[in-house]
């Protein structure tokens, strides 16, 4: 499954969009309510007059509590959203009824699209893992500015662009690393989420029973390490 969920960390943006000030961007984290205007020039980097005039217009800010649904997969999307606070995760469920863990997101001003074509049915379900906070827009009036604003429409492109890259990265790790490894990466790539989600949903994301991922974390406190590795059996 790909989820457009692209993270906008200092370093990505930072090189991909010139008009991201990551000073701006902490200070505009720091504040509990985070004006949208502000929001959609310094973190998305729209600077076109008209189109913030109708972010700002169209913008709703959401508070999600955990569990609560924000897409529900087979469903059409009917907003773009953009987390603010807290963690949100993607899932679909399999053939035999298991949810599957396919994303997790949790860095201020990730846009959240469960699809690509605005016509096309939700991918996956996406639900706030913890009590959250999100900013969203219509979907309809959303592909009317896409339409009328050059700018828009680039900005989007680049972040589906993104999104591509950050999947793969992603389902390499996945694919390539062994159990130790993809523990190890989810560490590094997800920091403090460990702590927060729950196991059995990262057990899922990282394509290994809940056992095993037990067995890891009882391993490197007693102190054994281990490089990532090639992927290894992760049944328990």
């Amino acid at each position: 499954m790909l989820v457009f969920a692209y993270a906008l960390t200092n370093d990505n943006a930072k090189k991909r969009y010139p008009c991201y000030n990551s000073k701006k961007i902490r200070l505009l984290e720091a504040v509990g309510d985070v004006e949208a205007r502000n929001f959609f020039e310094k973190v998305i980097g729209v600077s076109d007059i008209t189109a913030l005039d109708s972010l700002e217009h169209l913008a709703e800010f959401k508070k999600v509590s955990s569990g609560e649904e924000i897409f529900e997969e087979g469903r059409q999307q009917s907003y773009i959203v953009f987390l603010l606070k807290g963690i949100l995760r993607g899932f679909y469920v399999d053939e035999n009824g298991h949810e599957i863990t396919d994303c997790f997101m949790f860095r201020f001003g990730t846009p959240v699209i469960s699809n690509f074509g605005f016509e096309d049915q939700c991918a996956v379900t996406i639900e706030a893992a913890v009590n959250s906070e999100i900013l969203r827009i219509p979907m309809a009036e959303t592909m009317e500015l896409l339409n009328s604003s050059m700018e828009c429409m680039h900005i989007y492109n680049k972040l589906v662009q993104e999104s591509f890259r950050c999947h793969w990265e992603m389902k390499g790790a996945i694919l390539q690393y062994s159990a130790m490894g993809r523990y190890q990466w989810f560490l590094n790539t997800y920091p403090g989420l460990i702590d927060r989600v729950n196991n059995r949903h990262i057990a899922s994301f990282l394509g290994m029973t809940p056992v095993t991922l037990s067995r890891i974390r009882r391993s490197l406190r007693e102190g054994k390490t281990a490089s990532p590795g090639n992927r290894e059996e992760t049944s328990a």
